[in-house]
């Protein structure tokens, strides 16, 4: 890292790298990151169903073609509770959708509280299971990303200031931090170690409890 940054800096001192050149670099690098951060984080599909709501109109209007088979009416209505569940929980996991709203009952925290961890919680057998280890590998990876863009962005700013007056530095540095850095530290961001070890503890403490009539019976449906 030291050493293009270094090469970046004797390009601009030679004149060969322009500073309008380097800014909407960073842009575009930023730009591509928070893109694929928030793929990697968020849940595309269930975003898409919950913006054009499209699909929970066809599957509402299929409630009342008295045509359609009990069979296939039941189906409809587990499917329309997976997606009001979404708009509570954001997770998309039927199975962990019913566990996510037990565990928000359990410890009286919001309903969507688990989705800060969605990437690596799966659903098995009524418990929680929570990957520990893939989450600190992105935390790590999270912590490099935000040295090496914070650097990058430090380095732009030394050339804006040696470059330009002092306004125009300024507003430039402004408009760097408010639409580049801090949306990209915000979208990429992963649940530090000192918040996931709270939430480990209160699935150790979850998933120890028995499986209650209730949740067998939402299941089974």
């Amino acid at each position: 890292m030291e050493t293009v940054l270094t090469r970046v800096m004797e390009l601009y001192v030679e004149g060969r790298l322009s500073v309008w050149l380097i800014v909407p670099t960073v842009f575009c690098v930023m730009g591509v990151m928070v893109v694929h951060a928030w793929l990697v984080r968020a849940d595309p599909a269930g975003i898409a169903r919950s913006i054009m709501n499209i699909r929970r109109r066809r599957l509402e209007d299929m409630l009342s073609q008295e045509y359609l088979t009990p069979e296939i009416h039941t189906l409809v209505e587990r499917e329309l509770r997976q997606l009001s569940l979404w708009k509570l929980t954001r997770l998309f996991n039927p199975e962990l959708q019913d566990l996510s709203v037990l565990f928000a009952a359990r410890f009286s925290v919001r309903a969507g509280y688990l989705s800060l961890w969605r990437t690596w919680l799966t659903a098995r057998d009524g418990k929680i299971r929570f990957s520990r280890v893939w989450h600190r590998i992105c935390f790590w990876l999270f912590c490099l990303n935000a040295l090496f863009c914070t650097a990058v962005l430090g380095t732009v700013m030394v050339v804006l200031l040696h470059s330009l007056i002092a306004w125009k530095a300024f507003l430039i540095i402004l408009l760097l931090v408010a639409f580049a850095w801090f949306p990209w530290l915000m979208h990429t961001a992963v649940p530090p170690p000192g918040m996931t070890r709270e939430m480990e503890r209160q699935l150790a403490v979850f998933n120890s409890r028995p499986l209650s009539a209730n949740y067998k019976e939402q299941v089974s449906f």
